[in-house]
């Protein structure tokens, strides 16, 4: 979870992260390549760390495959 006013002051804005997910789908190497603050990249990443993916499939059998990802940052309507 962000705070809320650092999402407000960064709204619209994207975290990029790089990672590869390994064939039990869980991501391994994750970096943050850009974020509009670094006060954004410790939730991400610890978020990130909890994820399970679908792995990649060469010829039937699981690989391991690179990931490059955006999260946008918004807020739900507050109506």
């Amino acid at each position: 979870a962000f705070s809320a006013d650092v999402v407000r002051k960064y709204l619209n804005k994207i975290v990029i992260v790089y990672g590869v997910v390994n064939i039990e789908g869980k991501l391994e190497q994750v970096s943050i390549k850009d974020s509009p603050d670094a006060l954004l990249n410790e939730p991400v990443l610890r978020s990130l760390s909890k994820w399970i993916f679908r792995p990649a499939q060469l010829n039937g059998e699981p690989v391991a495959a690179k990931l490059l990802m955006g999260i946008p940052l918004w807020l739900p309507n507050e109506d």
